[in-house]
C-alpha cells in the first residue's frame, strides 16, 4: 500500500505516491514492496517516482464492522473486524482534506461508534465518537458517516469508543499527511506502520463481567499473547486442546519488513493495545525519534522506547547494517501484569527486519535497548512555551469498593464516571440537564490555561488521554514509599515534587502517564468548544469509571448534530454479546 493518497476514493487498492507503506496485517496480505513493483509494475513504479501529489477535495472511506473467526496468533476465536481484517485498513489523507467515512455496522445485535484518537475535532465535536459524551451508538445493521476537517498531521489510530471493543481487534492507523510537505522528508524514503496490540483469547464481554465482579478482586485480565500488524506468536502449549493452530510450537507467523541497504525508513509506531504498555526495539540498529502523537520533535536518537496505551511515535531507521535478518521486538512491560503471567502468557511479540539478499534464516540477534527513550526529553520542533496557568486543577485517581457493593470501582476526582443514557453534548445543546451519573468539569472561558495535576492513589501506572486537545507535559514523579500492604501513601503522593522540564518547549501531545503513586503536570489553552473526554486509556479501568468530560466553551458549541443517528434502546447500553 502506497503511503500518499492520489485516489480520493478509499476503494482504490494501489495508492500513488512519494513513499510506501508495508502493511502485511495478517496471513493472506500482500506486502507490496519496490522489488515486485519493479517486476510486475515496471511503468507505474517510473510513474510514481515522478508524479506529484494533490490534495483532495473530498476524502472518502468505507469502514464495515463485522464479527469473523481468525487467529492472528494461532489460537482460533472470533474478532471484531474491520472491512475483514485486524487490525483494520490504513486511512491516510492530508491535513486540510474534507474527510468522509462511512462506518457500516454489520453486527446483529450491538451497537458501536468510532474514535479518531489524537484529532482534536475543531468545530467538529459531534464526529468524536465517544458514546454517551458525542454520540449515540450507530445501531445494527446501520451506516453512518463522519464527516470532519483535519488541520493536524501526524500519526493517529480509530478504534471503537463503545464498551471494550476495541480490545476485540476494532481499532486501525490513520496517517495524516502534513499538505504543504513532511518536516523530514528529506530524512526518509519509505513510511512504514507498526501497530501493536494486546490480545486476549477470550472475548471482551467476558473478561469485563468478570473484572467487574467480586471475583476478580480488582485484578485486570492479563493479555494472552501480542500482535504485531496482525501477525503474533502464542505458546500453544498453554492453550485449550483443539484451539491452536501451531500444536507443536513453531510460531513462525511473523511480520516481515523486507528492506533495502542503504535506505532510510520511518517506522509509525503505534500501540493499539487495551491493558499492555510494550518496548520497542530493532536489535542492531539505532532509532532518531522524529514524532510524538502527531507532534513533530527535534530529532533525538534512542535504541528503545517504552510506548504505553494510545501513544504513537515515529521514528527514522537506516538500513546500513551488516546484510542479515534482524529481530523487530515489541515487549510487554510484565510489571503492569498480574501475578501468574509467566505460566499464562506469551508476554512479546517478534517481527523481521530482513535486508534484501539476506537468507530466509531466522534472526539469531541480541537485544539491545540502552539508550531508552525519556520523553519529556523530547522537544517539539517548532518551540511553543507552556503558557503560565489560570485555572489548576488536581486530579486524583484511586480505586475503591462502594458500600453498597462488593465490586471495586476507579476514581477520577473521587467519582466514578457512568455512561449516560443521552450524550452530553446532546444536553448542552439542547439546554437539559445532564446526567448527573456522570462527571463533568465546565470550562466557559476562551483562553483559559488549564493546569492539570493527576495525582495517582494507585500503584499502578496509568496513560491518560484527553480528546480535543494537546496538552504541554511539565513533569512527571512517583514515589517509592509504600504503607505495609504495598500500596501508596496519600500524603507522599500529595507532597511528592514534580521537576519541571523544559517549561520553554516542552513536548506537546494528547496521552501521557502518571506513574504508580505518582504525579503527573500538564497544560492546555481552553479553545475548542465541545464536550471532549478524558480518560484512562487501560481499556478496564475505563470501564471501572476512570474518566470525566469536559465541556468546553458550551456557549460556542456548533449546533449542528447528525440527524441520522437515533438513540435507540438497547443499541445505546454498553453491553456486548456475539451474533
Amino acid at each position: 500500500i502506497i503511503s500518499h493518497p492520489l485516489f480520493c476514493s478509499s476503494s482504490t487498492r494501489l495508492r500513488i505516491g512519494k513513499y510506501l507503506i508495508f502493511t502485511g496485517y495478517g496471513k493472506n496480505n500482500i506486502n507490496m514492496t519496490i522489488k515486485s513493483l519493479m517486476m510486475y509494475h515496471p511503468l507505474l513504479l517510473s510513474m510514481i517516482m515522478m508524479m506529484t501529489v494533490g490534495v483532495c477535495a473530498k476524502r472518502q472511506f468505507y469502514l464495515e464492522i463485522g464479527w469473523k473467526e481468525a487467529s492472528p496468533d494461532g489460537y482460533s476465536r472470533p474478532v471484531l473486524a474491520v472491512n475483514g481484517t485486524i487490525p483494520g485498513p490504513l486511512l491516510s489523507f492530508y491535513s486540510g482534506e474534507e474527510v468522509e467515512i462511512t462506518v457500516f455496522n454489520n453486527m446483529v445485535s450491538n451497537g458501536t461508534t468510532i474514535h479518531w484518537h489524537g484529532i482534536s475535532q475543531y468545530s467538529f465535536p459531534s464526529m468524536d465518537g465517544v458514546l454517551g459524551v458525542t454520540q449515540c451508538n450507530i445501531p445494527p445493521q446501520t451506516s453512518y458517516v463522519y464527516s470532519f476537517t483535519t488541520y493536524e498531521w501526524g500519526t493517529f489510530w480509530y478504534h471503537s469508543h463503545t464498551a471494550t471493543q476495541y480490545t476485540d481487534g476494532l481499532s486501525g492507523p490513520i496517517i495524516v499527511h502534513r499538505s504543504s510537505g513532511e518536516i523530514y522528508s528529506d530524512f526518509y524514503d519509505f513510511d512504514v506502520v507498526l501497530f501493536f496490540q494486546d490480545w486476549y483469547h477470550n472475548i471482551s464481554s467476558d473478561l469485563v463481567k468478570y473484572y467487574m465482579s467480586p471475583k476478580s478482586g480488582g485484578s485486570e485480565p492479563n493479555p494472552d499473547s501480542a500482535l504485531l500488524n496482525g501477525f503474533g506468536q502464542y505458546n500453544c502449549s498453554l492453550a485449550q486442546e483443539g484451539k491452536c493452530e501451531d500444536q507443536n510450537n513453531n510460531n513462525k507467523n511473523r511480520y516481515k519488513l523486507n528492506v533495502f541497504p542503504g535506505f532510510r525508513y520511518r517506522l509509525r509506531i503505534i500501540n493499539g493495545a487495551a491493558f499492555a504498555h510494550m518496548n520497542f526495539s530493532i536489535d542492531g540498529h539505532m532509532l532518531d525519534v522524529i514524532e510524538a502523537d502527531g507532534t513533530d520533535t527535534v530529532m533525538y536518537s534512542v535504541k528503545s522506547l517504552n510506548v504505553n496505551i494510545a501513544q504513537r511515535y515515529s521514528v527514522i531507521m537506516r538500513a546500513e547494517e551488516k546484510i542479515d535478518n534482524y529481530w523487530i521486538r515489541m515487549n510487554i512491560t510484565t510489571s503492569d501484569l498480574q501475578p501468574g503471567w509467566k505460566e499464562q502468557i506469551t508476554p512479546w511479540v517478534l517481527g523481521i527486519l530482513h535486508y534484501d539478499g539476506a537468507s530466509e534464516d531466522e534472526p539469531t540477534t541480541k537485544l539491545s535497548c540502552d539508550p531508552v527513550l525519556d520523553s519529556l526529553s523530547l522537544s517539539p520542533y517548532v518551540p511553543i512555551p507552556a503558557p503560565e496557568p489560570t485555572l489548576e486543577l488536581n486530579l486524583t485517581v484511586s480505586f475503591a469498593i462502594p458500600p453498597d457493593s462488593e465490586t471495586q470501582y476507579a476514581y477520577l476526582a473521587m467519582k466514578s464516571f457512568e455512561v449516560p443514557k443521552s450524550p452530553i453534548l446532546y444536553s448542552v445543546l439542547n439546554n437539559q440537564p445532564i446526567d448527573p451519573s456522570s462527571q463533568v468539569i465546565i470550562l466557559p472561558k476562551r483562553g483559559e490555561v488549564v493546569q492539570i495535576t493527576l495525582m495517582n492513589y494507585d500503584n499502578g501506572e496509568h496513560p491518560f488521554h484527553l480528546h480535543g486537545h494537546n496538552f504541554s507535559v511539565l513533569g512527571k514523579s512517583s514515589s517509592s514509599a509504600r504503607d505495609n500492604e504495598g500500596g501508596c501513601i496519600v500524603k507522599e503522593v500529595n507532597d511528592l515534587y514534580v521537576p519541571i522540564f523544559h517549561k520553554n518547549n516542552p513536548i506537546r501531545r494528547d496521552t501521557e502517564t502518571v506513574y504508580g503513586c505518582g504525579k503527573t503536570i500538564f497544560r492546555f489553552i481552553v479553545d475548542n468548544p465541545g464536550t471532549w473526554f478524558f480518560h484512562c486509556h487501560m481499556e478496564w479501568h475505563l470501564e471501572a469509571g476512570l474518566a470525566l468530560v469536559f465541556v468546553e466553551l458550551p456557549q460556542e458549541i456548533p449546533t449542528i448534530l447528525p440527524d441520522d443517528l437515533v438513540c435507540l434502546s438497547p443499541y445505546n447500553s454498553t453491553r456486548i454479546s456475539i451474533k
